[in-house]
């Protein structure tokens, strides 16, 4: 029996250094594993625009587009920016004239402060409402001066700058639609000390877009559509009909350009890569006289030929009398071509249904209406019979 108590409470604390084990890899692996929560990012993500200010080391740049002296466009000489991926990842790197790059991906080897988020730089919360955690790191601060090896110098100086932190010193970077907030900090210790990006923003990507509607001529497929873009801060900016699965152009701007549209409605979307900035849509119509009945082409359509019913109030008459001509046409008006009624009396042209009062009739009449038109020629007739008047003795 002592030996199977022994055994028991040998199991016990066993188990219990198992459990302590466990529970604090699980807490290790909470504190350092980044959660994505953000959504809605563009599918080709959004680069970030402007400039972060260090009281002890001045202006690190964030895109070689505003990266000049006089914020200038040197990314022909300088071809740099930190970009957002639809992850939440911050990627690429910074500059700064004093320290040289800031990198922010591909990091490892972190610091390990409470409250912080073992990771490189990332965003979490809905875009473009977002806040950042994480690392980013001055890569003069490193061994080799360029983060090809995360080796830290010997000096005290890491170049490590934190992204977030939610202990004793708290401080983020929080972004909306009109870039980072006033209060947006990161932490570089005493090299760079606080870091504020108030004046970092998102180059959204923006679109205008417009296009006209257009006729089909007989025989054709396609109508020539007008149509003006302007694509702003896209990486892939392009003009899509998406009906037809054609890309009219890739290039950020058009004006009053002609593209192709089919029958019926087209949706046309100005985009950056496969993002939708813009959508609006176009018609194209066959022309009058014609339809798309055939499924390829816009073909001239030919009307019905037309019904017609003519008659009169009396089938006989006096010589001398005169008769109602009364006819209806079928469609009325007359979808398309002539029609004449002729008579004693009558000759006119008509489209649609009526009557007349004929001239005297003086022998056996026939009232007679002709239609005409691409289905050929219609004809209906009226008769009357004529009795003539007793003479007086």
């Amino acid at each position: 029996m002592q030996q199977d108590s022994h055994s028991s409470i040998v199991s016990l604390k066993n188990f219990g250094k198992l459990l302590v084990l466990l529970m604090t890899v699980l807490f290790y692996t909470l504190l350092v594993t980044p959660t994505h929560a953000q959504v809605g990012i563009p599918s080709g993500g959004v680069d970030l625009d402007g400039y972060a200010w260090s009281s002890n080391i001045g202006w690190i740049s964030m895109n070689c587009r505003t990266g000049g002296a006089t914020g200038n466009n040197i990314c022909g000489t300088s071809n740099y920016k930190v970009s957002l991926t639809s992850a939440g990842a911050l990627t690429g790197y910074a500059w700064s004239s004093n320290i040289g790059w800031v990198r922010f991906d591909g990091l490892s080897s972190f610091p390990a402060y409470p409250g912080t988020t073992a990771a490189s730089a990332q965003v979490t919360g809905t875009y473009p409402n977002l806040t950042t955690r994480g690392w980013a790191r001055a890569c003069a601060g490193t061994v080799p001066g360029d983060c090809s090896s995360m080796a830290s110098r010997t000096d005290g100086w890491d170049g490590w700058i934190s992204l977030g932190n939610t202990g004793t010193t708290t401080h983020s970077i929080q972004f909306s639609s009109a870039g980072a907030s006033a209060t947006s900090y990161a932490w570089a210790s005493n090299v760079m000390g606080w870091i504020n990006f108030d004046d970092v923003r998102f180059l959204m990507p923006t679109a205008t877009l417009s296009g006209t509607n257009c006729t089909i001529p007989a025989g054709a497929s396609t109508c020539n559509s007008s149509f003006s873009w302007n694509i702003q801060n896209a990486t892939s900016p392009n003009l899509r009909n998406s009906t037809r699965s054609v890309t009219y152009a890739s290039v950020a701007a058009g004006t009053t350009t002609p593209y192709a549209v089919s029958q019926g409605a087209n949706t046309i979307q100005a985009r950056d890569n496969t993002t939708v900035l813009q959508s609006i849509v176009v018609n194209g119509t066959c022309a009058p006289g014609t339809d798309f009945s055939n499924g390829s082409t816009c073909e001239v359509t030919v009307a019905p030929a037309p019904v017609i019913t003519l008659t009169t109030n009396k089938s006989i008459a006096r010589s001398g009398d005169t008769v109602q001509v009364a006819w209806t046409i079928t469609p009325s008006p007359l979808a398309s071509g002539t029609c004449t009624l002729s008579g004693p009396g009558l000759s006119a042209s008509v489209t649609s249904s009526g009557s007349q009062l004929s001239g005297t009739l003086s022998s056996k009449t026939r009232f007679t209406m002709v239609c005409t038109g691409a289905y050929g020629t219609v004809r209906a007739n009226a008769n009357v019979e004529i009795i003539p008047r007793a003479s007086e003795v």
